[in-house]
């Protein structure tokens, strides 16, 4: 009986599913501000399958954990309004990745605000 146990207990350790974490931080390219609230995810390569998303922290900072043997490669995305997106593929043995977006400026065309017409109707 004893030695089943061992044995079972033997597998279940062999079985354990063991992860990758990779971390970082976002940051502004021009005020070197972290850019709380950021979108982070990791796509395996090259199927470019979502595995993993979070957002950053109020210091910019970003934690993912994604299982091993997914996939050799991953890539890491950062998206965050009014910047552009920056990726990064990265190997199975990185731990950090650290991303500084650059301010994107929108030219917009002129915008004409017209009123309805109003149609009265009844006593005047």
């Amino acid at each position: 009986m004893r030695n089943i146990l061992i044995t079972f207990r033997t597998c279940l350790v062999g079985f354990t599913a063991h992860a990758q974490t990779v971390s970082g931080v976002v940051i502004d390219s021009v005020t070197n501000k972290p850019l709380e609230r950021s979108s982070v995810t990791a796509y395996s390569l090259p199927a470019r399958k979502l595995l993993k998303f979070t957002f950053t922290d109020a210091s910019g900072r970003f934690s993912l954990v994604v299982p091993d043997g997914v996939s050799d490669s991953l890539l890491v995305t950062v998206k965050y309004l009014g910047y552009r997106a920056a990726s990064k593929s990265i190997t199975a043995n990185t731990q950090s990745a650290n991303f500084a977006l650059t301010p994107e400026t929108f030219v917009l065309n002129e915008v004409e605000i017209k009123p309805l017409a109003v149609k009265q109707e009844g006593d005047m």
